[in-house]
């Protein structure tokens, strides 16, 4: 596992990244989990180095509080109590969007995160910031950007040429 960023042509960079990995070697064979995430910030807008943190902390605490430590401590993860990993990541990511409305008002960030426990990954988006799968050397896009002239696209009013030159092609709807 490695991280990366690049401030690209900005004066600051709003990226945050963040990896977390568990293995414990205890009775009961647990599966290790990992937590991967990409927030960046949104150029343009209020404090983006601010809102990809909080944004990065708060899917974070919530992925240790409801996933890492009720596998450590034994619970089943199976039970009708325990929240799915899905469930975590939905709620994670928007208790993050609602963070950063409240810490850094104007401000926003994309967010990309990935679970993997055992062999199984679980995906939360939000943005365009991507997620790929790298399989025997192929890359696949498991992610749809969640940008206007995408979707403009996918409704058939834009075509790919029409998107890359439109004056809001980096404008997000979500």
């Amino acid at each position: 596992v490695g991280t990366t960023s690049d401030i690209g042509g900005r004066g600051n960079n709003e990226d945050a990244a963040l990896t977390i990995m568990t293995n414990a070697e205890v009775t009961g064979s647990i599966p290790p989990i990992g937590l991967f995430m990409v927030a960046d910030g949104m150029g343009g807008h209020q404090n983006g180095e601010f809102a990809s943190s909080i944004a990065v902390r708060t899917v974070a605490q919530a992925v240790i509080r409801d996933i890492v430590m009720p596998q450590l401590e034994g619970r089943d993860i199976n039970s009708a109590d325990q929240k799915t990993i899905p469930e975590v990541l939905a709620e994670a990511m928007a208790a993050a969007n609602t963070a950063v409305q409240l810490e850094v008002p104007g401000g926003g960030t994309t967010a990309t995160c990935a679970v993997i426990r055992g062999d199984l990954a679980y995906v939360a988006h939000v943005g365009d910031s991507r997620a790929y799968l790298v399989s025997e050397g192929n890359l696949e896009l498991i992610t749809r950007d969640h940008l206007l002239v995408r979707r403009l696209q996918e409704l058939g009013q834009l075509t790919a040429q029409e998107a890359d030159a439109h004056p809001q092609r980096n404008v997000l709807y979500r």
